[in-house]
């Protein structure tokens, strides 16, 4: 599931900047965007995060957090970006769903309860979402399928043959020698 992309993701953190007193020089095509001349630099108050500022996917993921916990999600101790679902059945807790964040994407699964559906539906009206994939995408450069009978597959392939090249070793060199 992607939160369309990192540049409107940051946009809806909902957090002010305002009491922060940043103030940006505009690049030319945005100062023009504001009145300015070509060639005259535009000084701009920020006012909310966006892409490039350093503390945007800072505040992103807190805004993350705070949905997720708002509408029941418990945050895991051992990796804070996954979050775990429970509802009460028969007297115990039942986990019924998951969810991962990196950066602007997010990975859901759950066991498709009534409870689950409305978690995620709540979900889902809580951002702006460039698309919502179900049963066959990639999340952070793993591609992931989810099959008839309910069992997953997942592979990198795609990621490795994009961005790691092979390096060729010359046969005569020496087992001993250094890397580098």
């Amino acid at each position: 599931l992607k939160s369309g992309d990192v540049t409107s993701a940051f946009l809806q953190t909902g957090t002010s900047l305002e009491d922060e007193e940043l103030t940006v020089w505009a690049p030319p095509e945005l100062a023009r965007m504001f009145g300015a001349s070509p060639g005259d630099g535009r000084a701009l108050r920020v006012v909310q995060a966006f892409y490039g500022l350093a503390h945007a996917p800072r505040k992103w993921f807190e805004r993350c957090q705070r949905t997720l916990l708002e509408h029941g999600w418990r945050q895991m101790k051992a990796d804070r970006c996954l979050y775990a679902l429970y509802t009460m059945r028969n007297g115990e807790l039942t986990l019924i769903g998951l969810a991962g964040i990196h950066v602007d994407d997010f990975l859901i699964s759950g066991d498709g309860s009534k409870e689950f559906l409305e978690a995620e539906a709540k979900l889902q009206s809580a951002f702006r979402w460039g698309k919502w994939d179900i049963g066959d995408f990639t999340f952070a450069g793993t591609h992931i399928v989810q099959h008839d009978d309910k069992s997953i597959s997942v592979d990198q392939k795609e990621y490795t043959d994009k961005w790691i090249e092979k390096v060729k070793i010359d046969p005569s060199r020496s087992t001993k020698a250094e890397l580098n």
